[in-house]
């Protein structure tokens, strides 16, 4: 009897539109399946995470932290390899994203890739992003390119095959996975541990590892929200709905076609880039105001 023979023995549950599932709500059907599905769980991560791995390379996988909390991700291009052996159905492709926004170091722009994905009867959704400010196309060394240098179909392409990619991942649960479990596939398929990628966190947003900049980021946005409702507060007097008026003009922005777009209403609506940017106006307003009093007859200084 073949090893795998058991795994014929669960009785698949027809969905609506024909596609079948180990596990669906139905007394002792349901209860058989979902005890069956549990015992055969391991061998069908253990085979899937081994025939990813043949069809990658060790370079194609990164690793981030260390430790018993090392964890691995495969990254777009060797996920983009498992086309070749898995039916993947990439459709429902959206018109690209581009976004536009003003830091510290100049204009910078980003574009979103978006589609929906299929394979063995499951569909999620992807996005894929890349922008100028990216490691890869958008520094060299420690200085970010200026935009004229950086080749804006490239940027494109980026997000195009990191959509794909992340779509792959995620149908196949490829994401966050131990060091250690990867490196037994590895092993067992005579690939070599030691050439993996290593991504350690840097500051500001040439790279990192998604988990460590994304809690950088939420402690980021909230010192820059404190700071700027302590500026607006300073320049209203205290006035809560003066504050919101100046938030709302100062978050607003100019779309491609010339049209002024409203800003926010509240602080806890603004992260990220289009929050820094709102902090950044703040900033230059309240050195203005400040200059503003201390020149009126009776101030001090």
């Amino acid at each position: 009897m073949s090893e795998f023979s058991d795994v014929t023995e669960v009785v698949p549950v027809l969905e609506p539109e024909g596609q079948s599932s180990l596990v669906k709500p139905g007394g002792q059907t349901f209860l058989a399946n979902l005890e069956r599905a549990a015992a055969i769980g391991p061998r069908m991560q253990k085979a899937i995470m081994l025939l990813c791995v043949s069809h990658t390379f060790s370079e194609d996988w990164e690793v981030f932290g260390k430790g018993d909390k090392a964890r691995a991700c495969l990254g777009s291009a060797g996920a983009e390899r498992l086309i070749r052996s898995m039916d993947v159905e990439f459709f429902d492709w959206k018109d690209p994203e581009k976004q536009e926004w003003e830091d510290e170091h100049g204009k910078a722009y980003r574009y979103i890739y978006r589609c929906s994905a299929r394979m063995w009867g499951k569909v999620i959704m992807s996005q894929g992003t890349f922008s100028s400010r990216d490691k890869l196309l958008g520094w060299v060394g420690d200085t970010p390119r200026p935009l004229h240098e950086i080749n804006e179909g490239h940027i494109m392409t980026a997000a195009y095959h990191i959509c794909r990619g992340e779509a792959i991942k995620a149908l196949l649960g490829l994401r966050s996975v131990p060091e250690r479990f990867l490196d037994e596939m590895l092993t067992a398929l005579g690939k070599d541990t030691t050439k993996k990628g290593k991504v350690t966190h840097q500051e500001g947003t040439k790279g990192g590892t998604p988990d460590a900049d994304r809690e950088k980021g939420v402690e980021d946005d909230k010192k820059h929200r404190t700071e700027l409702g302590e500026l607006l507060m300073d320049m209203c007097y205290g006035d809560e709905a003066e504050g919101q008026k100046l938030l709302i003009e100062m978050s607003s922005w100019v779309n491609d076609e010339g049209e002024k777009i409203p800003g926010k209403a509240k602080r806890a609506w603004l992260s990220g880039i289009p929050l820094v940017i709102t902090l950044k106006k703040a900033r230059a307003a309240h050195e203005e105001w400040k200059k503003n009093e201390q020149g009126e007859p009776g101030s001090e200084g």
